[in-house]
């Protein structure tokens, strides 16, 4: 089905606006013919749409944007459908037992079968606790409570309001909670910078090419006079009330909004460090109390901070001990050594090139941080 659907929107010429509908009638054909060769219309559907999602076809975006809106209309549809069936005139008589339910799995019942499961895996104390308290209970849940009133089973309307109420109770506190709780658990990392505008080209031939907006700042390099090569030239610039042609622009200035076109994903990286903006100065507490290379030795930090270290890891550098000692790196990742943290401050090709030294890693309850996946040793 997946190849098919590719086949023939890859081979047919129509108005942009039609391709998600001949998306949509031919999934549906595929699903129908699936059923009735007594296979999962629904799997069928899974992997064609696996597959056309990672293929170059034509009209893309525009398929991507209508499945977006359509998807979520369909997921607002079915809850209010589902709303329906819940008796309002049960909800009295069930809402003690229904909050108790509710509670009971959101504190005990989840945070136990998690940590249970993921005990094979390196995941941090405080990452367990986050993994149990974002496990929102929803449509799924619901669906399953309709199994009883199908097969008409005694109660079945008792049954139904319960599970009703237990996940409104869920989204009500779990899903107002979530950013907060992630801050509690030290596992909300600020952003060190605002990402820029991308639009997505749906032109012949630059199905892959964007359209990109950055908002200069003091700090951007761009602005600091650092050299842009000529394939990062902007297209066009924005300056107060007036916009520019990019090439007649010769110094960019902070509050500039600058336009380029960037020709595949893998530009992003490169144009970024031009015309990334923001301070990292709002990180600095998280990202620790000062930055240094990460080709600075543990010799060097024992002098400074009369650190204790092991025969023969002197001459280690910290890059070397964070890739030892942590797996998966990202910005954020600390390690505790001794009376610093080391904190991992920027990260290329797998390895952290600047390292967060943090000298006061204690919390009020005087216990150590540790963030990040730890390595076997």
């Amino acid at each position: 089905m997946g190849y098919g659907i590719r086949y023939v929107i890859n081979r047919i010429s129509l108005d942009t606006a039609l391709y998600p509908i001949l998306v949509i009638c031919m999934a549906l054909s595929g699903f129908a013919i699936t059923n009735m060769l007594f296979g999962s219309g629904f799997l069928a559907l899974y992997v064609a749409g696996f597959l056309l999602g990672n293929s170059k076809i034509q009209g893309h975006h525009q398929i991507l944007r209508f499945q977006n809106t359509l998807s979520w209309l369909a997921q607002i549809i079915m809850f209010l459908t589902l709303g329906f069936f819940a008796n309002i005139e049960n909800f009295p008589e069930l809402i003690v037992p229904s909050l108790a339910l509710g509670f009971f799995l959101m504190l005990v019942a989840r945070p136990v079968a998690v940590f249970l499961c993921l005990i094979p895996f390196k995941y941090t104390m405080m990452e367990k606790v986050f993994i149990s308290f974002v496990g929102l209970r929803g449509a799924t849940s619901i669906l399953l409570a309709l199994a009883p009133l199908v097969f008409r089973v005694s109660d079945a309307d008792k049954i139904f309001s319960v599970t009703f109420l237990m996940v409104m109770a869920s989204m009500g506190t779990q899903g107002f909670l979530i950013v907060p709780f992630a801050k509690w658990c030290k596992l909300a990392l600020p952003l060190t910078e605002k990402p820029p505008l991308k639009t997505e080209l749906d032109l012949p031939g630059l199905t892959d090419s964007f359209l990109v907006t950055y908002k200069l700042s003091h700090d951007t390099p761009a602005v600091l006079g650092e050299k842009i090569p000529g394939w990062a030239r902007p297209i066009a610039v924005h300056r107060g009330d007036m916009s520019y042609n990019g090439a007649n622009i010769k110094k960019f200035n902070s509050g500039d909004q600058v336009y380029l076109f960037a020709s595949s994903e893998a530009r992003m990286p490169a144009l970024d460090k031009l015309y990334g903006c923001g301070s990292i100065a709002e990180t600095e507490p998280f990202l620790g109390d000062f930055v240094i290379h990460a080709t600075a030795t543990m010799n060097d930090l024992k002098n400074l901070y009369g650190i204790k270290i092991s025969d023969g890891k002197g001459k280690e550098t910290l890059q070397e001990v964070m890739a030892e000692n942590l797996s998966d790196m990202e910005i954020g990742d600390r390690f505790s050594l001794g009376s610093v943290d080391l904190v991992v401050c920027k990260v290329e090709n797998g390895k952290a090139t600047e390292i967060g030294i943090a000298l006061d890693p204690v919390r009020k309850s005087g216990k150590k941080l540790f963030w990040g996946k730890k390595k076997k040793t």
